[in-house]
């Protein structure tokens, strides 16, 4: 699998107006922003769940409708004690920023992580869209690499052990902000379950 690009019907506009407004509850991690824990980046400790007591409420009254699409889509369930898919948020702050090249392995992270775990996966749904554009880097095992060009609305799935990078985050002006909604998958003992 590499990358699978999914139309889930969602409309991109409304979501983005609504993140937006909800700016005050972004989360400064640095040259970016999340609106919503994250176990990449808050772990699996104290600081994730305080975070997702703090943000699975919102988002899932705010975003109700676009986790139901996922849910069904995934065949997936959620967890009180996993955070709920969230949002990246970019703006011009982020310019100078190298994304990353690497595998999506934040499962291990999870509060309910065990050794028993397949099917983990990664998506991206681009929510808001700046001039330069937006989307990914992805490299096969003999490093070979290829450009997938993010459209508006659209889900972007793929393996979680796919390397890749956030591409195209380089030239956002004053004003603009780069805006994906971003979930995992992950199956522990016959249960998928979503989560950020």
């Amino acid at each position: 699998m590499s990358v699978e690009e999914v139309d889930l019907g969602i409309d991109f506009s409304i979501v983005s107006d609504k993140v937006i407004k909800n700016k005050p509850n972004w989360i400064d991690r640095g040259d970016f922003y999340t609106f919503g824990a994250a176990s990449y980046l808050d772990g699996g400790g104290e600081d994730y769940l305080k975070n997702l007591n703090k943000y699975n409420k919102i988002i899932k009254n705010e975003f109700g409708d676009i986790l139901n699409k996922l849910i069904d889509y995934f065949g997936a369930e959620t967890h009180d004690s996993i955070a709920l898919p969230g949002f990246h948020i970019f703006d011009r702050k982020g310019n100078a920023r190298k994304a990353s090249i690497h595998k999506d392995v934040s499962f291990k992270k999870l509060p309910i992580f065990n050794q028993d775990y397949k099917n983990a996966k990664s998506f991206t749904v681009l929510i808001n869209r700046p001039d330069c554009g937006a989307g990914l880097n992805v490299w096969d095992d003999d490093f070979n690499k290829t450009y997938h060009e993010y459209e508006l609305g659209k889900m972007y799935v793929h393996s979680g052990g796919l390397r890749h990078q956030i591409a195209n985050n380089g030239n956002i002006k004053k004003g603009e902000q780069r805006i994906t909604m971003q979930g995992h998958v992950i199956t522990f003992k016959g249960k998928t379950y979503i989560y950020f």
